[in-house]
């Protein structure tokens, strides 16, 4: 449900110069302390904003739940049924580790600032999912970073999506240390498929929006709902709802639906375009522009607006079929869309 967050709340300048000495924070160097790391506390920051308008002083903490539950390092995430035990945690490491004797607000109160919503789908074949999710669908505000190997990475102002496998990722991550991943780390993400919607600022206000909520006290974002509700939003739009085929099972099923003749060519031209271009958001493109489909005789040139691509791609799902077509080289015929997983997953959990 939730892997990382960042809370924050504010106080008076004497409990920030307090905390800065607890902290053993020199502000005329840096405001932050990782110091807390190893227990949960990725990044305490110390905020201060002083002009002729605004006198203020915060903090903000970067968190991760499942470790400070644990006590260890964990690349787990947790589940609704650990809220109590997040919450009781928290409140006593701040009275007994990272500020003893201040009388600061008890978690659920503190304002949610950034929120990490994350799932683990236990998958065959993860960095196949992977490849055909990168040829998937970009919403119109979001940047995509193509040089993320092994992951669906796009980003806007509000939010981050990061689709990736967490194998691949851990061994990077070790690499880069000189470290060595114990046979219980490797065996827990062997075959793990992490999808990763992190809300920054500005959609944990669209949320809040969203909900009619009164404020944004943290508790009320760690909801297995809203977790579920995002996950699945920002996956429907990149990655698709149909099951994958390959090109000429797609064509069988197309062939045996009622849809005009016409239509039926319709959809394998699109999904011949999106195995041309690459990915279902450059094919829109090329669409509007208009282009030639390639090793087609007579040629099939394609032509319209972004409402009748759009129109394709949801008929297609409508029978089933993602657009994005399994290569022929891979030897395979079909793979499942794991939605129905991530769904599961969320039930059970």
């Amino acid at each position: 449900m939730i892997h990382t967050l960042s809370v924050s709340m504010n106080f008076s300048r004497h409990h920030y110069e307090e905390l800065a000495d607890l902290l053993g924070i020199d502000e005329n160097t840096s405001t932050v302390t990782k110091d807390y790391s190893s227990i949960g506390f990725r990044e305490i920051r110390l905020l201060k904003t002083i002009n002729q308008k605004i006198h203020y002083y915060g903090i903000e903490i970067k968190l991760n739940p499942k470790v400070l539950i644990t006590g260890r390092e964990d690349i787990g995430i947790i589940s609704e049924k650990d809220i109590n035990l997040l919450c009781e945690k928290f409140n006593n490491k701040m009275k007994n580790d990272i500020a003893p004797g201040m009388d600061l607000l008890e978690f659920n109160n503190w304002t949610c600032k950034r929120i990490d919503y994350t799932t683990d789908i236990k998958v065959n074949d993860v960095k196949s999912y992977i490849r055909l999710f990168k040829k998937g669908d970009k919403p119109s505000s979001f940047k995509i970073d193509l040089k993320e190997a092994g992951s669906l990475y796009l980003k806007s102002n509000s939010v981050i999506i990061n689709f990736y496998d967490k194998e691949d990722e851990q061994l990077k991550k070790v690499l880069r240390k000189d470290e060595n991943l114990s046979d219980s780390r490797k065996e827990a993400i062997k075959d793990i498929l992490r999808l990763e919607v992190q809300c920054l600022p500005s959609k944990v206000n669209s949320i809040k929006r969203k909900k009619k909520f009164k404020s944004k006290s943290v508790i009320k974002f760690l909801s297995k709902d809203i977790s579920e509700g995002i996950i699945l939003s920002y996956y429907d739009a990149t990655v698709g709802i149909g099951d994958y085929y390959t090109l000429e099972e797609a064509k069988k099923i197309i062939f045996k639906c009622n849809y005009t003749e016409r239509l039926k060519n319709s959809l394998i031209s699109a999904m011949q375009l999106v195995a041309q271009s690459r990915s279902i958001w450059r094919a829109r493109e090329q669409f509007v522009k208009g282009v030639i489909i390639k090793n087609t005789n007579p040629y099939v040139k394609l032509k319209g607006t972004k409402a009748t691509f759009n129109n394709y791609i949801k008929l297609l799902s409508n029978l089933g079929i993602n657009a994005v077509a399994i290569p022929r080289e891979w030897g395979i015929n079909y793979m499942p869309n794991i939605r129905k997983y991530i769904l599961n997953k969320f039930i059970n959990d």
